[in-house]
């Protein structure tokens, strides 16, 4: 059976988490290094959620905050003909108004809920990719069973990549921290820390 991970006939383009597997030794190997990337790409996606969910929370808080201020201080700048206490509290309406309409703007609700259900495909296909490790580990499938495998979760990957909103650096520096890296290629050891113990190498 001639083995071809990816079928890119069915993709528009490579997408950018691309991982070539081909010049792994065993489908064992080359099933741990997918699961590693998937587990990378996951943390990515669950990072910008969480990214986006703090950003909106600082916008939300600012703008009430500054509305809060503004209105203090437009009442006791009546009180007052001086210019610059007259200015300071427009200005800080302005600035509340500004963050209104930029929380209103920007749709932090769908963008989250956009992460986060991309995070849960990769978590899905983590589990897949963990149950197949577990297979050629005890040997329970034959080389043409698990190359079919290995072309299906690929593109099953690809195509979940390609569907998947855009990330910033920011998340992935914060996944890359929380992960301990990001290479393309992880080391055995590295796999193992996401590994039941009896699927370890180390």
């Amino acid at each position: 059976m001639n083995c071809q991970p990816n079928d890119w006939s069915l993709m528009p383009e490579r997408s950018r988490y691309h991982l070539n597997t081909a010049n792994l030794t065993s489908y064992e190997d080359r099933f741990r290094q997918l699961y590693w990337r998937i587990i990378w790409t996951h943390k990515i996606h669950e990072k910008q959620a969480d990214i986006y969910s703090a950003e909106r929370t600082r916008v939300d808080v600012s703008a009430m905050v500054l509305t809060a201020v503004s209105g203090c201080g437009i009442l006791a700048a009546s009180q007052l003909a001086t210019l610059p206490f007259n200015v300071i509290p427009i200005a800080i309406a302005a600035a509340a108004i500004f963050l209104d309409l930029k929380s209103h703007i920007t749709d932090y609700g769908a963008m989250i809920t956009e992460q986060r259900m991309s995070a849960k495909r990769f978590l899905s296909l983590r589990e897949e990719s963990l149950d197949l490790i577990a297979a050629t580990h005890d040997d329970a499938l034959d080389q043409d069973a698990a190359c079919s495998a290995l072309a299906s979760l690929e593109i099953e990957y690809e195509r979940a990549c390609c569907l998947s909103p855009r990330t910033t650096g920011r998340a992935v520096a914060q996944a890359e921290k929380a992960l301990g890296g990001g290479d393309v290629l992880a080391s055995d050891e590295k796999i193992d820390q996401f590994l039941p113990e009896r699927l370890r190498r180390s």
